[in-house]
């Protein structure tokens, strides 16, 4: 049997995000940014200057800016992950976790 760790649960202030009903609001939508902020600034990161987690995810480059002078640099997404078949185990956890 494999444990998985719920990592949402453990790491994020809101793990469970607002949900909204009906037509958004101003208010719905500031609350959600809200908690979406406080989530990624829950998750270390060495991007944007260390200190504000991976809250540059959920802010525009103009409002990351005004909290950090240190640019936030989204990093792209690698693509699918592809193991080819016959790869030892060692390998392929490093290309996991790479």
């Amino acid at each position: 049997m494999q444990l998985t760790t719920d990592y949402a649960s453990a790491i994020f202030e809101f793990p469970t995000l607002d949900k909204m009903h009906g037509e958004s609001t101003y208010t719905t939508l500031k609350t959600l940014k809200k908690q979406l902020k406080a989530n990624g600034m829950s998750v270390l990161s060495d991007l944007g200057g260390r200190q504000f987690g991976h809250r540059g995810l959920v802010l525009s480059p103009a409002e990351y800016a005004l909290i950090s002078n240190i640019p936030y640099d989204r990093p792209l997404h690698p693509g699918p992950l592809v193991i080819p078949a016959g790869t030892t185990h060692h390998e392929t956890v490093r290309l996991r976790a790479e």
